[in-house]
């Protein structure tokens, strides 16, 4: 086996490793109930919560 049929192979345990990842994410989400959003309420906070987000970062670098 070449390097590059190494560099296939843990390529594809890569690819398997997070498959098998989401697939215990979905299994987690189907598990779960959902949850009532208020996606208005949400929206309408938003430019708020980006202004102060930005502020917090600005107020701890100066330079930014």
């Amino acid at each position: 086996m070449g390097s590059g049929g190494v560099v296939l192979l843990i390529l594809l345990g890569a690819l398997g490793w997070a498959l098998i990842g989401v697939l215990g994410r979905v299994a987690g989400w189907r598990a779960g109930r959902p949850a009532k959003v208020d996606w208005l309420a949400g929206l309408l906070a938003l430019p708020r919560r980006y202004l102060v987000n930005v502020h917090e970062v600005v107020a701890r670098d100066r330079y930014a």
